[in-house]
């Protein structure tokens, strides 16, 4: 599922129409001051393929809407048959609720072990809170 996140943000990132209208409707569907930038997943030490995840679930409304907007319907005739196929792929799993729900389910499984490893990362003394907070996920 990770794994579709990454993929879906690199055809977003890749076609310059598709993402200039991506921005378009992140900027009209988030809230004030919420960076509705889409974020190519990274090797971090603080696990950025789920900030990825979860930056996409936050804005999911506008991803969705990127896929139904008649701009991109346009987009999607112009193109030859691969390009279309892919638009067709991601259109479908980002309108399909499972695909949603997986990505909820992700997040709630690995939000406590990112909070102790962004715990751990820090440069303030946390032994004692990482110890706290492995207890607590554990």
């Amino acid at each position: 599922h990770v794994q579709e996140n990454q993929s879906l943000v690199s055809f977003l990132k890749q076609v310059s129409g598709l993402c200039k209208l991506y921005e378009r409707q992140a900027k009209h569907f988030s809230e004030s001051r919420m960076n509705w930038g889409l974020l190519r997943p990274g090797y971090s030490r603080l696990g950025g393929k789920i900030v990825c995840v979860g930056r996409n679930n936050r804005l999911r409304a506008a991803i969705q809407a990127t896929f139904t907007d008649s701009e991109a319907m346009r987009w999607r005739r112009a193109q030859h048959p691969r390009g279309q196929e892919m638009f067709d792929k991601f259109a479908l799993l980002v309108n399909d609720a499972n695909f949603w729900k997986r990505s909820e389910t992700i997040l709630d499984l690995t939000k406590p072990i990112l909070e102790v490893m962004k715990l751990a990362d820090s440069h303030q003394p946390s032994t004692g809170l990482v110890y706290k907070a492995m207890y607590d996920v554990g």
